[in-house]
């Protein structure tokens, strides 16, 4: 994946030890992306706000290929679709939802990466996820909203694997401080137009001038109906 400077390639025993240099927990859960979207609002995973925004900047057709960026929106749009074509042709999301929950100027502060495109599936995908928290706060040990299981170095090999790119000193959009560890999955750009097997063409579909969803190579991708927006699955 691109480089960030001072980042280094580690696996999930790597991220324990990261987290253990700097004094902090990480713990295992499973959540539906439902209830971890109630948490973060609408912070992330808005399919209207997606929708919208691919509206904004492109237009009602668009076609994405490997080799031409669009637009911010467009990439999204584009992670989404692959994540879809990933759950129809049988996977799940087995990777953690990581979670960093901490806290800035005395508020707590709450904030996913990676898992922010998947949350968008968040009413069609309706199985538990695994979920890593790490906790800044010190606090999630005492009173956790939901059951955890701390994750160590006594425990990590039992767990489901996974490798990761990781930078010390990070600041979140809801907390600047320098403190925090960025957690990247290594094979991140698989997600990502460059990695698209052929060009997609997406239309958007409206009834009566008001937009009912997006196709996505002629096939129904998002919809809109009985008030709500959701992926196909």
């Amino acid at each position: 994946m691109s480089d960030i400077p001072n980042s280094y390639n580690t696996d999930l025993s790597g991220l324990v030890a990261a987290c253990e240099r700097k004094g902090v927990k990480c713990y295992l859960a499973h959540r539906t992306l439902q209830q971890i979207k109630t948490y973060n609002g609408d912070a992330y995973g808005s399919v209207q706000q997606l929708v919208a925004q691919a509206l904004a900047d492109s237009g009602t057709t668009y076609t994405q290929t490997p080799y031409q960026h669009i637009s911010i929106a467009m990439d999204k749009l584009t992670n989404v679709w692959k994540l879809w074509q990933d759950l129809k042709s049988g996977n799940q999301f087995t990777d953690y939802i990581i979670i960093s929950h901490g806290t800035h100027k005395n508020f707590p502060v709450y904030d996913v990466h990676p898992g922010r495109t998947r949350l968008f599936f968040h009413n069609s995908y309706l199985e538990p996820v695994p979920v890593l928290i790490i906790d800044y706060t010190h606090q999630l040990e005492h009173n956790p909203p939901f059951p955890v299981t701390e994750l160590t170095a006594l425990n990590v090999e039992q767990q489901h694997q996974v490798e990761y790119r990781i930078t010390d000193n990070w600041g979140l959009s809801t907390d600047p401080t320098l403190k925090y560890l960025l957690v990247q999955p290594n094979q991140n750009e698989d997600w990502h137009y460059p990695a698209l097997p052929g060009d997609v063409y997406f239309r958007l579909q409206t009834h009566n001038d008001i937009v009912t969803g997006i196709t996505a190579n002629g096939v129904p991708f998002i919809t809109y109906s009985n008030w709500q927006w959701r992926i196909e699955l």
